[in-house]
């Protein structure tokens, strides 16, 4: 197995491990991090992370104004042998909405990890979005650090 295809398989057992992420967006008037638990999807080439939100929460008014985000993914147990058995990655990218009438499989994917989310997911008020992701930086074993460029088409 080539380096390459080592790092997506971490990066995929990772999320695929995980219900949800840290998002940072920046935020607008300060020019600070801001940072909120999200219910996510990834694509299975790992170039796009889906996510929802309501279009009234500071994290979209946030994305409006700079769709430059940080996303933190881990896998900790809040365990001393976190420290050399924990993997965490980051992905940074940016992020755009998308269409909720021509994302239907999206849509009901999210549907079924998170069941309990579709009212949420399917109200007027709540955008989908997509981060098109640039890079993976994956931390295993304590600092072993691996990195995965993705090149978006």
């Amino acid at each position: 197995m080539n380096k390459d295809s080592e790092v997506r398989k971490i990066i995929s057992n990772l999320l695929e491990s995980q219900l949800f992420c840290v998002l940072t967006t920046n935020l607008k008037d300060d020019n600070f991090p801001y940072s909120s638990l999200i219910a996510f999807l990834h694509s299975p080439n790992l170039h796009h992370i889906y996510f929802a939100t309501s279009r009234k929460t500071t994290k979209f008014t946030n994305l409006l104004s700079d769709p430059k985000v940080c996303i933190f993914f881990d896998n900790r147990s809040n365990e001393l042998d976190d420290v050399t058995n924990a993997v965490s990655a980051t992905v940074l990218g940016q992020v755009e909405e998308l269409n909720k009438k021509s994302e239907t499989k999206t849509i009901l994917e999210f549907i079924k990890k998170y069941p309990h989310l579709k009212e949420f997911i399917e109200n007027t008020n709540t955008a989908l979005l997509q981060i098109k992701v640039d890079e993976y930086v994956v931390v295993h074993s304590f600092e072993k650090v691996l990195r995965l460029k993705i090149t978006n088409t």
